[in-house]
């Protein structure tokens, strides 16, 4: 859908891919077009759009999942609170309004509404696909979709393996690269600037 709608709009220079950063972002990856004088490192971006928490309460998980649907906060790029930048649907997605009051942000209230709609339609939309996923049987080739192994290979579908990581709890903050997740969660990094491997269990990533 994201992307029907950054081809539906004006900006078709922006070609967006969702992606995942373990272990709970998701992200677009926004890639201008090769005519642009940018160099191929400056034509790539990966902003966050979404994060996931899940929490466990006795027999219970809570899950919660944050979408920057009309808006993306502003993250600071250097400094101690530093992050990776963010971006929203509504950067993609054209919302269907006439024009109306401006606000201060520069969005006529039509579009205000339209937003929190959208966001009211998402969220119904996130719960029936979980819900039908959760009660969902396994396929005529007898593959369990909630397995651990399947869940796993389908997030790592979604990963961007050429995407260079920051580790944000070491004080070097080196770059790597991801080369593997394990089925326990551990993951393989790659140093970018020494080419060496290291097993990374509750590091986080930039």
């Amino acid at each position: 859908a994201l992307e029907e709608c950054a081809l539906e709009s004006d900006e078709k220079e922006q070609i967006p891919r969702v992606t995942v950063k373990w272990p709970n972002d998701v992200l677009i990856r926004r890639t201008q077009s090769a005519q642009s004088s940018l160099s191929p490192s400056a034509r790539e971006a990966h902003e966050k759009i979404a994060g996931i928490l899940i929490e466990s309460a006795q027999d219970w998980f809570l899950i919660g999942i944050g979408i920057n649907v009309g808006y993306a906060p502003s993250i600071p790029l250097e400094g101690a609170d530093y992050g990776r930048r963010a971006t929203c649907l509504s950067q993609y997605c054209n919302a269907s309004t006439s024009a109306g009051e401006i606000d201060g942000e520069g969005r006529s209230k039509e579009e205000e509404e339209y937003w929190i709609n959208m966001s009211k339609k998402l969220a119904i939309d996130i719960a029936h696909d979980l819900h039908s996923w959760l009660h969902s049987a396994s396929s005529s080739l007898s593959l369990d979709v909630h397995s651990g192994e399947s869940v796993l290979n389908q997030w790592k579908s979604y990963i961007d393996w050429d995407m260079e990581l920051i580790l944000r709890d070491t004080p070097k903050r080196e770059r790597v690269t991801l080369k593997s997740v394990m089925d326990d969660g551990r993951v393989v990094v790659q140093e970018v600037e020494t080419g060496l491997t290291r097993t990374l269990i509750t590091d986080y990533f930039l």
